[in-house]
């Protein structure tokens, strides 16, 4: 079974032990009255160590992954940056031992601070190069606006914990480089394809903001005497870097492919989040400060990212419309498709069971027919009669005539047959000058009279051009009483009937 990121975070050993470093330190910091320089060595320390962790474990999970895979660039970047962070709190720790307690390193040396840039502006870069999986224009225009919502928000976030105290590179390397990273990470997780899974980003994602609002609280936290919080929260934020790296590596080493299978989302909750957390950080602006500056800033981002959330929020509505359109479009199509598919089926029976020369029922339907109908008779014990007719004098008009006129006089007998039987009685065309008629409940009163009938309608002239073309018939009958019989015998007893008539020159 792969390891997901929860189970990692359970199961692995060496997490449990960091998460008991990381308690222990936290306690050590916070609750410890020392010298800001000593708890500040101790941070520096531990940071130290957990970024060289996170060297080795993103060294690792590059290591696992294809070499064309751009995630495996993205984790080799990863794991040089984490070697540079920690060169650069091994660099603070040697000032601070040359210079003791001195004020401008207690914050973060010069050396320090240039290091995390350059860190995290590999980062950043690498994490905004990194190919998007977005092919159409609504996309990369939904993309847009998803990412300005995240990155007003995280601006808001930014700016209102600043503090121009620590000057310009203080604020680079905490406030601005949270904003920049969380527009880089909001980048990958609303692109579908970032190159870590949910649970590693999500922990990477809380690093980079615990370390950019311990960054811009940092002064006030130091003239408020808590410099235990600041070293906190910048150590903490490097444990969760290590821990980011660890949880990957070993994700990778279950499954190499669980980047490339996680599932991408038709849609994301990151951009409401970040509206949800602009207001949040609204009602604490005026909460604490009532209606100043800063709060008139977050109010204007909160609304700004509103505007830009319920603009996504259109545009969505917009191709929803569009879709269903397409979808209408595609349901008259369908139907269209279904209408036709059916007028298809109904010619194709047409041919299968009609006569192309006369339109009447052919051999197959009339034996269908006769099958239904002798099932009801046996049901309702009722009586059937099956008439086979034969036109006499049918071959000389073809050999004198021609075909055309045979044909002609097949059409019209044809006609005459249907004219004169009722509607659900079956007349069909056999085959040659053969016809059979089927007659069903409620039988005539009289059948011979019937038979005449149809006998006359036969004999009467057909017109064909200038000529009159006259020819008789002889019929054949057999009567199905209470449903009792067999198709083939009753047809042969009809067909028996039919050429006796034939040789006595009457019906029969």
């Amino acid at each position: 079974m792969p390891v997901t990121g929860r189970r990692a975070l359970r199961m692995d050993p060496l997490l449990a032990a960091h998460a008991g470093v990381i308690a222990i330190a936290l306690a050590a910091l916070l609750g410890s009255g020392a010298a800001p320089l000593t708890l500040g060595r101790i941070s520096w320390l531990l940071s130290a160590t957990f970024e060289a962790g996170a060297f080795v474990f993103a060294r690792r999970a590059a290591r696992l992954l294809p070499r064309r895979d751009p995630a495996r660039r993205f984790w080799q970047v990863f794991s040089w940056a984490a070697l540079v962070i920690a060169a650069g709190y091994a660099s603070q720790l040697l000032l601070t031992a040359r210079r003791g307690a001195d004020a401008s390193l207690l914050f973060g040396g010069p050396v320090l601070l240039a290091l995390l840039a350059v860190a995290a502006t590999a980062i950043i870069v690498t994490m905004c190069t990194y190919p998007l999986r977005l092919h159409s224009v609504r996309e990369r225009w939904c993309f847009l606006l998803d990412m300005a919502t995240v990155l007003v928000s995280a601006a808001a976030f930014g700016w209102y914990f600043a503090d121009p105290a620590v000057g310009l590179m203080g604020i680079l390397t905490s406030p601005g480089i949270l904003i920049v990273g969380v527009f880089a990470a909001a980048k990958l997780l609303l692109s579908g394809e970032p190159p870590f899974s949910t649970s590693a980003g999500l922990i990477g994602v809380t690093a980079a903001a615990v370390g950019g609002i311990s960054g811009g609280l940092g002064p006030a936290l130091f003239a408020d005497g808590h410099p235990g919080w600041f070293y906190a929260g910048s150590m903490l934020g490097d444990a969760l870097i290590m821990a980011s790296a660890r949880v990957q590596s070993r994700q990778i080493g279950a499954n190499p492919n669980i980047l490339r299978e996680t599932p991408r989302r038709p849609y994301s909750v990151l951009p409401y989040v970040a509206v949800a957390a602009a207001y949040g950080l609204l009602a604490a602006a005026l909460i604490s400060h009532g209606v100043d500056s800063r709060s008139w800033l977050v109010l204007g981002a909160a609304g700004t990212a509103t505007g830009l959330a319920v603009l996504r929020q259109l545009t969505s509505l917009a191709d929803n419309e569009r879709l269903l359109r397409e979808l209408r479009q595609s349901e008259r199509g369908l139907r269209t498709a279904l209408h036709e598919r059916d007028e298809l089926a109904v010619q194709l029976r047409e041919l299968a069971y009609r006569d192309s020369l006369t339109g009447l029922a052919n051999r197959a339907l009339f034996t269908d027919r006769f099958a239904a109908a002798l099932t009801r008779a046996r049901r309702h014990r009722t009586d059937l009669v099956v008439l086979l007719l034969d036109l006499d004098r049918f071959k000389p008009i073809n050999d004198e005539y021609g075909h055309a006129a045979g044909d002609t006089v097949l059409r019209e007998v044809a006609t005459r047959l249907r004219t004169c039987l009722r509607e659900h009685d079956t007349v069909a065309r056999l085959g040659g000058d053969e016809f059979g008629i089927l007659l069903e409940p409620p039988l005539p009163a009289d059948l011979d009279a019937v038979v005449r009938r149809l006998e006359a309608v036969v004999r009467a002239p057909i017109e064909f051009g200038e000529v009159r073309i006259t020819v008789g018939t002889s019929i054949g009958s057999a009567a199905c009483v209470a449903g009792d019989g067999e198709i083939d015998d009753l047809l042969h007893i009809a067909d028996l009937a039919m050429y006796g008539a034939k040789r006595l020159g009457r019906p029969a």
